[in-house]
């Protein structure tokens, strides 16, 4: 592997390893004030498997914290094309939640500054919340 790439993820990981200690693309309102990153993904067409998800993995209180934080979307089509895997992911709070912090940074990142790191494709970023910042994604991140 690219060395380069590996220490671009090795960051990542730090990055969500450090917020869980602390336990499309027109589907967002752009205008977001007084919305925080749980509100704006509650409030998107597109995303409903994912806000589901937050509150089934117990990731809803963190995220209505100060923050700032920054979330990686993945639209309902990418959850649906996990096929099965989304099902078992659902069965397993543990790994669910290992899953969805995979797409959740402290601080805020910037889609160009994602896509650097890690080379994923944003499809809609740098939406606002009061606590943070969104980009939309159209796969789930399953694996470091």
């Amino acid at each position: 592997m690219n060395p380069q790439f590996i220490k671009k993820l090795f960051l990542s990981l730090f990055t969500l390893l450090f917020v869980f200690t602390i336990n499309s693309v027109d589907a967002f309102s752009q205008d977001a004030e007084g919305d925080n990153v749980v509100d704006v993904i509650n409030a998107s067409t597109e995303h409903t498997i994912l806000a589901q998800l937050l509150v089934e993995a117990q990731l809803v209180e963190t995220l209505n914290m100060e923050g700032p934080y920054t979330v990686l979307a993945p639209t309902d089509q990418a959850f649906n094309e996990l096929g099965p895997g989304l099902t078992e992911l659902r069965e397993n709070p543990q790994e669910l939640q290992g899953v969805l912090l995979r797409h959740l940074f402290q601080g805020e990142v910037s889609a160009d500054e994602v896509t650097e790191a890690i080379g994923l494709e944003i499809e809609n970023g740098d939406i606002e919340a009061e606590n943070g910042v969104i980009h939309v994604i159209n796969q789930v991140i399953i694996q470091n």
